[in-house]
């Protein structure tokens, strides 16, 4: 089983249950919504790391659903089923970074192989000290299963010190990473970000005298 976030929206409710059966034999967490506001609205408080939506829904459709999320999310994994007769719409929504499409109606086999690539491609979660796990490709860092949300800077910091996770980072790496090295007040600036950083993940970042950061051994 994968541990992650997929949020499922179809307004067929026989489609939804029986798919939503194959789905929580592979998902720790599974959300349903009937209709693209509904869809809209979980997530927003779960914020998954896979979509899989029907393209033609109520209130708001599959199409507009993920419009709405990419404005802010370019990295949750976007699945969407399609009828022939949807194609106009599917046009549209191929642009909007798909992982895939899917006919329907669809073969189960092909079904289960393509949401399973795409948790494949999202099992990029590190376990951290302190119970802290940091979900690279959602950009997310999370704590007894909520999410505290990070700016772009505090990400590429933390990012950063992940990657490096036995070993300090230098203020110059952070500074490289951050401004090209260019800004002259990089240094004040890098303690302002580590000190929000804190202030959301306490315990998580230790000070490396001298030099940098590291994660908390």
């Amino acid at each position: 089983m994968f541990d992650l976030k997929i949020l499922y929206a179809e307004d067929n409710e026989k489609i939804r249950d029986a798919y939503t059966v194959v789905l929580k034999r592979y998902f720790k967490k599974v959300f349903e919504a009937s209709n693209g506001e509904e869809a809209r609205e979980l997530y927003e408080t779960h914020r998954p790391h896979i979509l899989l939506t029907d393209i033609n829904m109520p209130l708001i459709d599959g199409l507009e659903l993920i419009k709405i999320i990419r404005e802010k999310d370019k990295t949750t994994k976007v699945i969407v089923l399609s009828a022939y007769s949807d194609q106009e719409k599917l046009m549209k929504a191929i642009p909007l970074g798909l992982s895939a499409y899917l006919i329907k109606p669809i073969k189960g086999d092909l079904f289960k192989q393509t949401f399973l690539d795409a948790a494949s491609q999202c099992e990029t979660s590190i376990t951290l000290p302190l119970d802290y796990r940091f979900d690279k490709a959602a950009h997310r860092l999370v704590y007894d299963d909520n999410d505290l949300t990070l700016t772009n800077q505090e990400h590429t910091v933390l990012s950063l010190l992940v990657e490096e996770l036995h070993d300090p980072v230098s203020y110059e790496r952070i500074a490289l990473s951050l401004w090209d090295g260019s800004d002259e007040h990089s240094h004040t600036k890098i303690q302002n970000i580590i000190k929000r950083l804190r202030k959301k993940a306490p315990g998580l970042i230790s000070s490396v005298y001298g030099f940098g950061y590291q994660i908390t051994k």
